[in-house]
C-alpha cells in the first residue's frame, strides 16, 4: 500500500468508513428533501432508493451500502438523460478546433 509507512491500514479503513457514512447521510437528506419532485420524474428510483436507505441495521456495511447508492444514483441520472430531463453535458467539438 502506498501510504503504509505513514498510516496504518486500520486508520485508512476508519477514514474510508467515515467518508462512506458521510456520503450516505448527505444523500439520504437530499433524497428526503426532493422526494416529491422525484416521484413525478422517475417513480421506480424512489422504490429502489427507499429499500437501500431504510433497510440497514446497526451492523450494516456502510461501504457496500454507499456503493449500492452510487449505482442507483448513476442509473437515475442515465434515465434522466435518456428521457430528456437533464441536458447532455458532453459537448461535441467541431473538427476545426482539433
Amino acid at each position: 500500500m502506498k501510504f503504509n509507512n505513514y498510516l496504518s491500514e486500520g486508520h485508512l479503513n476508519v477514514e474510508l468508513l467515515k467518508r462512506s457514512m458521510s456520503i450516505h447521510r448527505d444523500f439520504a437528506a437530499l433524497f428526503l428533501h426532493t422526494k416529491e419532485d422525484l416521484v413525478l420524474i422517475y417513480p421506480d428510483f424512489i422504490e429502489k432508493t427507499e429499500k437501500l436507505l431504510f433497510k440497514g441495521g446497526a451492523s450494516s456495511d456502510c461501504i457496500k451500502h454507499t456503493q449500492k447508492m452510487c449505482r442507483a444514483i448513476n442509473d437515475y441520472k442515465i434515465a434522466l438523460h435518456r428521457d430528456g430531463f437533464l441536458p447532455d453535458l458532453r459537448r461535441n467539438l467541431p473538427l476545426a478546433d482539433i
